[in-house]
């Protein structure tokens, strides 16, 4: 079983990326996926992605606001959502061993 990364929306559809590197587009606005995962540890970073809190590498604060994944991809944070995930991600640093740089 894989496990889901991150989900980058694109209007309708949505990118889920997996960490084994496979991706697999759906008929599903990411809008509709924020219901199905709120339990399971993502958070909204941007109007365009949802990221794996468990995933997350470091925050970067450099040029605003991203995070690197643990597979390396860098993911923007919106400026309206920088503080939030700031603090989402304090609250959990110790459970997912990532750090702010």
């Amino acid at each position: 079983m894989y496990t889901i990364t991150r989900i980058e929306g694109e209007g309708n559809y949505s990118n889920i990326y997996f960490d084994n590197g496979a991706q697999l587009l759906v008929a599903k606005s990411l809008v509709e996926f924020e219901g199905l995962l709120s339990e399971y540890d993502f958070i909204w970073v941007h109007k365009a992605h949802a990221v794996n809190v468990k995933q997350i590498k470091a925050f970067l604060k450099s040029d605003g606001a991203s995070l690197q994944l643990k597979n390396g991809n860098v993911i923007p944070v919106s400026r309206r959502r920088r503080d939030f995930v700031l603090e989402k991600l304090k609250l959990t640093q110790t459970k997912a061993g990532f750090i702010i740089i």
